[in-house]
């Protein structure tokens, strides 16, 4: 009888070890296949398209300076406007070298970007004829100075703050002249005062608040990823969407086995989406020249500039470049950065890209004019709660869109005027400093 039943325990388990083999076999995992080879054609979004460099810097300001008067433009529409005749003048003579001793001359119109960029690329952002002069510097301000004796010349510096190096230019043109002074002597521009944030860092401020207009704008979603993951992996044949658990529109995950693009949902109902390769482990530092020439000559590989993005920040030390959408020629802010299109390079290829999914459609309802504080408010805001927030650790101040989700629209955004302060080299509303203040109980 024993000898029955320790024969039927052993059929039993043999059995079992059998069907659990066969279901090893059979087992696959929560992944799809990644649609028929037709899509490896696919290379670039259809909602984005391809960018020069001209296209993807721009200023942060423009300044006019009129011996001890300072002024800006009274709307951001029209900076961008008036950058695009800038990089239209045409530029009569550029030095060959570099000089180490420079006087910016009272009466200037000067151009502030938000990095620094090589001085090669002036040939290709300003109207410069071709040279084959090879500058190793770079540059963040320009100015445009206009000659006292003659109504005809004006003289151009490109500055630097990492550099004490200026390269020298010239217009010789009476329209361009007559414009600048023009642009100077406007009786509706926006008044600007001189503020010494800290030791490196002076900012131009308006004084007095702002009407700024303010967008509910519709967005639409980037549906077809098949070019992204055709561009981001060597062989997308082997990529594989993992099936997420609960509800799939939630996360995706894409992987070959060792590189991983991840999707999920931002603000109200959008989308972004991560990359990551971690094969690229090395990171010996690029050049400024090279890694912007590589980030857009990557985004142009798979048509990515899906909105207006302007060049943000540069670290050559990391090897990392950001660009930020912009709406109607001001700067868009969300505290996780949903709105930047986000680049790490290793070994010469692309080793972490963040991007949003998403693109401005259209504007939803009318602008409303918004009023901002004034830049002077700001600064005495800071100089008032010095003991809580270092004055060394503010690198930059700007107004610009935070972005703001609608509950009961799930493709809309509000995108509000305000200012944002670059603080640890990281962008924060105004909000959040006066937030931390409450907080912690003070007035």
């Amino acid at each position: 009888m024993i000898e029955n039943i320790k024969s039927g325990i052993l059929f039993i388990l043999v059995v079992s070890s059998l069907l659990l083999t066969l279901a090893l076999w059979n087992y696959q995992p929560a992944y799809e296949e990644l649609g028929e080879p037709t899509y490896l054609d696919e290379t670039r979004l259809v909602e984005g398209d391809t960018r020069q460099i001209d296209d993807v810097v721009y200023p942060k300001q423009i300044l006019f300076h009129n011996f001890h008067e300072h002024s800006q433009l009274p709307d951001y529409k029209g900076m961008e406007q008036l950058f695009e005749e800038i990089k239209e003048w045409p530029f009569t003579e550029v030095e060959p070298f570099v000089s180490d001793d420079v006087s910016i001359w009272s009466k200037n119109m000067e151009v502030v970007f938000p990095e620094e960029i090589p001085l090669a690329y002036i040939v290709q952002l300003m109207n410069v004829n071709q040279t084959d002069n090879l500058w190793n510097q770079t540059f963040n301000q320009v100015y445009f100075q206009l000659s006292q004796n003659n109504n005809e010349v004006v003289r151009v510096t490109f500055a630097s703050d990492e550099y004490d190096g200026y390269l020298n230019a010239e217009i010789q043109s009476t329209s361009v002249y007559n414009e600048i002074n023009q642009l100077i002597d406007n009786e509706n521009n926006v008044s600007l005062g001189s503020y010494d944030i800290n030791e490196e860092t002076t900012l131009y401020l308006p004084v007095e608040r702002l009407d700024v207009p303010g967008y509910t704008i519709l967005t639409e979603e980037i549906y077809d990823i098949q070019p992204l993951i055709n561009n981001l992996f060597s062989n997308p044949t082997t990529v594989r969407r993992q099936v997420p658990s609960g509800n799939s529109n939630e996360e995706s995950y894409y992987t070959d086995g060792s590189r991983a693009l991840t999707i999920k949902r931002v603000l109200q109902n959008e989308k972004a989406m991560e990359f990551i390769n971690p094969f690229s482990t090395n990171a010996p530092e690029m050049t400024r020249y090279d890694i912007m020439n590589r980030s857009i000559g990557f985004t142009n590989d798979h048509s990515g500039w899906t909105d207006t993005f302007y060049l943000d920040s540069l670290n050559e030390h990391s090897n990392e470049i950001a660009f930020r959408m912009y709406y109607e020629g001001m700067p868009l802010f969300d505290t996780e950065g949903y709105t930047m299109i986000q680049q790490t390079w290793r070994d010469n290829r692309i080793y972490q890209f963040e991007r949003p999914l998403f693109y401005t459609s259209t504007n939803f309802q009318s602008e409303e004019q918004e009023s901002v504080r004034s830049g002077l408010s700001v600064y005495q805001f800071f100089q008032q709660h010095s003991d809580q927030f270092l004055p060394e650790s503010i690198s930059d101040m700007r107004i610009g869109y935070e972005v703001n989700t609608i509950s009961d629209a799930s493709n809309a955004m509000y995108l509000k005027p305000s200012w944002h302060i670059k603080y640890n080299g990281r962008w924060q509303p105004m909000s959040y400093f006066e937030n931390m203040l409450q907080t912690r109980g003070d007035e």
